[in-house]
């Protein structure tokens, strides 16, 4: 109480202070000053036009946000370092507009069906030869199961990543949380399912309670590294990485300035070459994530293969093959190597594309993605895991290989354990889709109603769905 008292008699000096200080040196001067002319009017317009560029952020393709100003692993750092009164306003507008909850049975029911989902008893199969071997997770911008043959893609133009596939263990049947990054990022290395109409990686506050992969390997002792050729304030990502204590953060900023010729920063292969390099040179046990970008709307790259065309469909297959290319030439290099012997490699796709095909912005199709774990730290050569998942079961079953305990990832579910029900589950815009191995429906929330069903168990599959969503915007809530 007293700590009030003292801070309400400071604040109510200093109004007084800066007032006295304002009638008695600011009014005089301003009584002085004469009419302003049309030419002054029309300066102080144009001088006020071009304040948006800094209350934006800049030029760049990141605008200003919470994550800008976090420098510390020290969170009351970070907090401090925030703007207060932008910080107070911006709580006010996003309780209000953004943090949506659903309702759609008793919460003691929605518990009961979630448990049951993601009970796990059963024998999992272990994969990994060591238990602490390096991790290298490489997220591939936009590439979706469409483009690879051996899940049956329509559209086969990523042939490195394809011969990939059939040496490592494929993940067949794996469906990303959303169609954006700043979600899909948040699934794979929390293990948190998106939200269909706001992302959490927008609130630090939130952040700063997830579950990390990267922090239960630091307790194994792994140095931590991020690697992006763009903007790390991009979606807020700076705050969310560095609640997820990673010790190195490598973006544009690492890089020389002339190698940032695209929209969205440096392109794959210049990044994959200091990947490849920091690989060889660092002694350190650790897990480097590097999320590619070279494959992002507008799919400007430095390569033109026989996909290549003006139309979006085209330059979308193109920029996948540019990607597939860089990653090829990584893989060639890296097998010559020791580095190759005691590493996993995972690759997944951050989230899949409605192009090219005709999906619509809550198909199916359009979520389903890639996940393919190789390298010599395992010792199976060649596996497919046809059982459903998402992008958020990722962190469960890697952590299980090295009997980490799992139990902060509610949402994430073992996909190399044998027992336990199989889903993939995903959000769109104010709505879900959940799919398993015999039916799939999706549902819309502003609709209230069923827009797509197939199979003899839709019924029990919605009612599912209806009871994950609830559970995590509540979870989502009160974080």
């Amino acid at each position: 109480t007293w700590l009030i008292i003292v801070l309400i008699i400071v604040m109510a000096y200093l109004i007084w202070f800066w007032f006295f200080i304002y009638r008695k040196m600011i009014v005089p001067e301003v009584e002085k000053l004469k009419k302003s002319g049309l030419i002054n009017v029309i300066v102080f317009l144009a001088i006020s036009a071009l304040m948006i560029i800094p209350i934006r952020g800049g030029f760049g393709i990141a605008p200003m946000n919470t994550g800008k100003v976090y420098f510390s692993k020290n969170s009351f750092s970070n907090h401090a370092a925030v703007n207060v009164v932008w910080n107070v306003v911006n709580s006010l507008v996003y309780k209000k507009n953004t943090e949506k909850s659903y309702q759609f049975i008793e919460q003691d029911k929605a518990e009961k069906l979630f448990s049951l989902m993601n009970s796990q008893c059963g024998d999992r199969k272990y994969v990994v030869k060591e238990k602490e071997p390096n991790i290298v997770i490489i997220i591939l911008e936009s590439f979706s199961s469409k483009i690879l043959e051996s899940v049956g893609g329509k559209w086969p133009v990523a042939e490195n990543l394809n011969a990939l596939s059939k040496e490592g263990i494929l993940f067949t049947n794996l469906y990303a949380n959303a169609d954006r990054s700043d979600k899909g990022i948040v699934s794979i290395l929390s293990g948190y399912p998106a939200q269909p109409t706001t992302s959490i990686i927008k609130f630090p506050g939130k952040t700063q309670s997830l579950p990390f992969l990267s922090k239960e390997l630091k307790k194994r002792n792994y140095a931590t590294y991020f690697y992006y050729g763009g903007d790390i304030d991009f979606a807020n990502m700076r705050s969310y990485f560095i609640n997820g204590e990673f010790d190195n953060l490598i973006t544009n900023d690492s890089f020389n300035r002339k190698l940032i010729t695209s929209k969205w920063g440096v392109h794959d292969e210049f990044v994959f070459d200091r990947l490849y390099s920091d690989m060889l040179t660092d002694t350190s046990l650790y897990l480097k994530v590097y999320f590619t970008l070279s494959s992002h709307d507008p799919f400007n790259v430095p390569f033109k293969s026989e996909n290549d065309g003006s139309d979006r469909p085209s330059k979308y297959l193109n920029s996948i093959c540019y990607t597939d290319s860089c990653l090829g030439d990584f893989f060639t290099k890296i097998k010559q190597t020791e580095s190759w012997k005691n590493t996993l490699f995972i690759l997944i796709a951050d989230h899949g594309s409605g192009r090219p095909g005709s999906d619509k912005v809550f198909g199916i199709e359009k979520y389903k993605i890639p996940m393919i774990w190789l390298g010599g730290a395992l010792h199976i050569d060649s596996l497919r895991v046809d059982v459903y998942g998402s992008q958020m079961d990722l962190a469960k079953t890697l952590l299980n290989q090295f009997d980490i305990n799992t139990d902060k990832f509610t949402f994430s579910k073992d996909l190399l354990n044998k027992s336990g029900y199989k889903f993939g589950y995903y959000t769109y815009n104010d709505g879900f889709g959940f799919v398993d191995s015999s039916s799939a429906v999706i549902f819309d929330n502003t609709k209230g109603e069923v827009i797509y069903k197939i199979g003899n168990n839709a019924d029990s599959l919605l009612l599912n769905g209806k009871a994950f969503l609830q559970l995590s915007s509540f979870d989502f809530q009160n974080r």
